[in-house]
């Protein structure tokens, strides 16, 4: 079985890992970052630390990235860095040599949404994913109240990968 990772891209994005080795369990984490003077970036050691980590334990790996679309709100700063952030990830997947999908959101929402109400993804993803992922704990830290729809992404678009048998 392949193991699939799931990428939200961005600051407050997230990475989920869906295994196929049996001693592993399903998980979801922020996407690592570093304070860089008073701004936040990717932590791309960490990140490419982690795939390098997964790319051991199963060499029969496939990651799942969201496509980067700016959105109208989001302004021209935002909107740069979060494609910085996409072409980051792609760019540890090629180094590393781990072969990566392009997931627009539109095509994993619409598979695992079906029925449901599209207007608010961000809350959609969450529950959704607390209804497949009951045992994955969706809180970016242990003092969180509110859950991260970047790891909810996350964990979705992981699992449209493997529904999709990519």
């Amino acid at each position: 079985m392949k193991t699939y990772i799931g990428i939200d891209n961005g600051l407050d994005g997230g990475i989920a890992v869906l295994p196929g080795v049996r001693d592993m369990h399903d998980m979801a984490t922020t996407m690592p970052t570093l304070e860089c003077g008073k701004k936040r970036v990717l932590n791309e050691d960490a990140i490419a630390d982690l795939f390098r980590g997964w790319s051991l334990v199963d060499g029969n790996l496939i990651v799942a990235i969201e496509v980067a679309q700016v959105m109208p709100k989001q302004g021209s700063v935002g909107g740069f860095n979060y494609g910085t952030s996409y072409g980051i990830v792609r760019g540890i997947c090629v180094g590393l040599q781990i072969p990566y999908v392009l997931v627009a959101p539109r095509q994993w929402q619409k598979e695992l949404f079906n029925g449901l109400s599209k207007s608010d993804t961000k809350s959609m993803s969450v529950v959704v994913a607390k209804r497949m992922f009951p045992l994955v704990s969706l809180k970016a830290t242990d003092r969180s109240k509110k859950d991260s729809d970047g790891m909810s992404d996350a964990l979705l678009i992981a699992a449209y990968a493997r529904r999709m048998n990519f």
